[in-house]
């Protein structure tokens, strides 16, 4: 195995433009190997499935202009006519709202504090439960008892052939800043400030888990609002009401019982 490790001269966030050159630079020494490209073409979509704890099993697809992460909680879609932007599609109402790219990074449970702060980082080449070859990055930041813990494993693909900027989208959401790593598998740990060997191990949470990876014929589908639904008003009528627009009846019906 193959292990780099770079130290960084003070506290970084992940999504600084000096940690993105950063990576990419760290990473590119570690990466190559022998990897079978992934390169759909604009007939061709990329579908990674998933699991974990930030939104369950899921389907995400990529084509070459957008991204639909799909879930038991409904759709996330992305397209590069609107980079900074996500659309949240709920099927069981037949609603959608549209929310900052930055909102949404920070809905999601990673488990640890946001954002993501580390000292030093590994790279590593790694393989997935389907043997196929990745990269490992080792997120690291130093504890007060004067050791380093670690705080996040982020295992990627490089050789996928998609546009920078919807790869680099993607990485953000997956807490990465990179035009050229594509994430696939996202480990976090949160470890208190205060705290010591005897308060006993602190363990992995594992928000995004690694299935499988395929190219598969292009479902445009996947990237339209479907025609009949409608915008809802906020995120309290997209959540919980029945229209798109929220009623006393859909809050009734949510707590069983009139409010008084």
């Amino acid at each position: 195995m193959t292990l780099r490790k770079t130290r960084t001269a003070s506290w970084v966030t992940l999504f600084g433009l000096a940690t993105g050159a950063f990576l990419t630079s760290a990473v590119a020494s570690e990466a190559a190997g022998n990897f079978s490209p992934l390169s759909p073409k604009e007939n061709q979509m990329i579908v990674l499935r998933a699991s974990g704890s930030m939104w369950g099993a899921t389907e995400n697809t990529f084509s070459q202009h957008a991204f639909s992460l799909k879930s038991g909680s409904g759709i996330a879609l992305w397209k590069d006519t609107a980079p900074e932007t996500i659309v949240l599609i709920n099927p069981e109402n037949k609603t959608y709202i549209s929310e900052p790219l930055a909102e949404y990074i920070a809905d999601n449970n990673y488990a640890i504090h946001q954002p993501l702060k580390f000292d030093s980082v590994q790279t590593s080449q790694a393989s997935l439960p389907d043997r196929k070859p990745a990269v490992e990055i080792i997120f690291k930041r130093m504890h007060v008892s004067g050791h380093e813990q670690e705080v996040a494993r982020i295992k990627c693909l490089k050789e996928i052939k998609l546009p920078s900027n919807l790869l680099r989208t993607w990485a953000r959401i997956m807490l990465l800043n990179s035009n050229n790593l594509f994430p696939v598998s996202l480990k976090t740990k949160h470890v208190p400030k205060r705290h010591t060997e005897k308060d006993g191990p602190v363990g992995w949470s594992e928000p995004f888990t690694y299935h499988s990876i395929q190219i598969k014929p292009i479902d445009k589908n996947n990237y339209k609002i479907p025609a009949d639904y409608k915008r809802a008003e906020d995120k309290s009528a997209f959540y919980f009401s029945s229209n798109g627009i929220l009623k006393q009846q859909d809050v009734d019906d949510l707590f069983r019982r009139k409010l008084k």
